[in-house]
Formats: C-alpha cells, sequence, structure tokens
C-alpha cells in the first residue's frame, strides 16, 4: 500500500470514487482499495484526507444508503481515514459524516456487522 500511495493510488482511487458515484459496483471497489490504501497507513490516510477522500466517502454514504456491501466497504474506508487523524476526523463531522453514519445504523438495523462498524465510527467521532 505504500507503493500505491507513493505513484498517487489514493488520488487515482479518490477520482474514481467522484466519476463513478453512481456506479455501485465500482464504488465498492474503490472504497475497498481506499480501505487498504489507509489501513494503519498514515501517509496514505493524510493523502486521502487533503484530495477529499473523506467529503466523497461521505457522499457515498449517502448515495448508496440502501446498499450493504458499498455501505460497508465506504464505513471502513471512513474508519480508516479518520482514526488517528484529526483533520480528517474534522472533515467528516464538517461534511455531514456523523449523520450519513447515522442513517446508515437506521437503514440496516438487521445487519449487525454493518450496524458495528457504523456504530464505531460515530462512537469515535465525538
Amino acid at each position: 500500500t505504500q507503493k500505491a500511495g507513493a505513484c498517487g493510488g489514493v488520488e487515482v482511487v479518490v477520482q474514481v470514487l467522484r466519476d463513478h458515484a453512481g456506479n455501485a459496483g465500482v464504488v465498492e471497489s474503490a472504497c475497498f482499495a481506499l480501505r487498504n490504501m489507509t489501513r494503519n497507513n498514515a501517509a496514505n490516510t493524510q493523502k486521502a484526507g487533503a484530495c477529499g477522500g473523506v467529503e466523497v466517502v461521505v457522499q457515498v454514504l449517502r448515495g448508496h444508503a440502501g446498499n450493504a456491501g458499498v455501505v460497508e466497504s465506504a464505513c471502513f474506508a471512513l474508519r480508516n481515514m479518520t482514526r488517528n487523524n484529526a483533520a480528517n476526523k474534522q472533515k467528516a463531522g464538517a461534511c455531514g459524516g456523523v449523520e450519513a453514519v447515522v442513517q446508515v445504523v437506521r437503514t440496516h438495523a438487521g445487519n449487525a456487522a454493518v450496524v458495528q462498524l457504523a456504530t464505531s465510527i460515530a462512537a469515535a467521532a465525538q
């Protein structure tokens, strides 16, 4: 994941999320890639925040709220981008991330895995 970040991979994935926002399959895969690139990687996490990754993932949560697969990948990506990164956490709060996550919990109340993940993000955002 360091190589992907070093050669512009984070920025490319964020752009894919923007360009293909309506395609659930592409969005799910891109969020999964962003999740992996930002997992325990401070440099990639910072890059994701700097190029609008937090905001675009929150948009994904809103736009694909009914799709459990997309929501799960987006929640993991958002969690990784906001964990141990105060600037990204602030961005998530400012662009409606908490509200989007609360809506995910409401929509997927019967899906324990999604609810657990989403509530862990909401708790960390406070």
